[in-house]
């Protein structure tokens, strides 16, 4: 499996994963991990944005625009 991909059936471009990655310090897999023990495979794209920008580090320059990104990158 690709690592920038995450887990079957994600197919993030990895340069979306990439940027991400490196905004936030988190890997991609992280990423993926972290929302699928949320329970995000079940959520809308507004939940899922919740749940991304309560992950979001403290200090990070616009949160809320990384955790759309996150869950974009999340529901491909």
């Amino acid at each position: 499996m690709d690592a920038a991909a995450g887990s079957a059936g994600n197919d993030t471009k990895p340069g979306n994963a990439a940027a991400l990655a490196r905004a936030t310090g988190r890997p991609w897999d992280d990423w993926v991990r972290a929302l699928d023990a949320a329970g995000a495979r079940d959520l809308d794209h507004a939940a899922i944005a919740r749940l991304a920008l309560a992950e979001m580090p403290q200090g990070i320059d616009n949160p809320e625009w990384w955790a759309q990104a996150a869950s974009i990158a999340y529901e491909q």
